[in-house]
């Protein structure tokens, strides 16, 4: 579903560059940048973004393209790292010298990128990037394309869980979260939500670095409480690496 969310906006944010910029006379092409993570940890909700975008450009460019211009997409890869992508955006502005930057995927790409193009005086449409860090700043030339903060989106699940009958409602959990703003920020209102009325206790709260990729010792951590539940901040990967450690290390989890 992420991915799918991605395509979408990656198709519309665009369209709100267009009231930003009125109406102007047929010219040259409208050079767009953007930097993304094509390889790296976020390779892959960064390529499905690059296919939103491009989705976007073909479809304006059929319509006769943006003020009666074409459209020209420049997609820069980061890596998924922070100093790439402040690069790539200095780049894109005073190298190319594009008319408009739109964001890369990740909060934790958003936060310094966001910041370049505040010193530029260039509007900074970002398609996903919600966690809470990035509002903070009070940037004025920053545009969220989602309904809400990322905070927010384990909502649905933390009040489910807080709604099943006591009898069969989680009793302990323990939150592991990789160290980045957008899941910290989901985790620390999962946090709040599950043991706030005090159903539910929690037993462990680790944060593990991005580049970690041998989840044993966690694992080990994880079988010795036994916590009815697991709510993991993780991506895709890391995800798939932890749950095959818990059962090596004989989790089992109630139920």
């Amino acid at each position: 579903m992420r991915r799918v969310h991605l395509l979408i906006a990656g198709t519309l944010i665009l369209s709100l560059l267009l009231a930003a910029y009125g109406s102007a006379a047929p010219g040259p092409p409208i050079r767009i940048g953007a930097s993304l993570p094509l390889t790296g940890r976020f390779s892959e909700p960064g390529n499905a973004a690059k296919r939103g975008y491009e989705v976007w450009v073909r479809l304006v460019n059929e319509k006769g393209g943006m003020l009666g211009r074409p459209v020209q997409l420049t997609v820069l890869d980061n890596a998924s790292t922070q100093r790439t992508a402040v690069t790539d955006y200095e780049r894109l502005i005073t190298v190319d010298k594009v008319d408009l930057v739109v964001g890369p995927f990740s909060s934790f790409l958003v936060i310094p990128t966001s910041e370049v193009a505040a010193r530029y005086g260039y509007a900074f449409v970002e398609p996903a990037g919600g966690a809470p860090a990035v509002f903070a700043r009070g940037l004025k030339n920053l545009f969220f394309a989602q309904p809400a903060t990322g905070d927010k989106q384990a909502d649905p699940f933390a009040k489910y869980v807080l709604s099943l009958p006591a009898d069969i409602r989680p009793k302990t959990f323990a939150v592991v979260s990789q160290d980045d703003p957008f899941t910290l920020g989901v985790m620390r209102r999962m946090k709040d939500l599950l043991s706030g009325y005090g159903k539910l206790r929690l037993v462990l709260d680790e944060i593990y670095p991005p580049d970690l990729t041998d989840f044993s010792a966690l694992a080990t951590k994880i079988a010795a409480l036994n916590p009815d539940l697991i709510v993991g901040g993780t991506i895709l990967e890391d995800s798939i690496g932890q749950i095959r450690a818990y059962r090596e290390a004989g989790y089992q989890p109630r139920g």
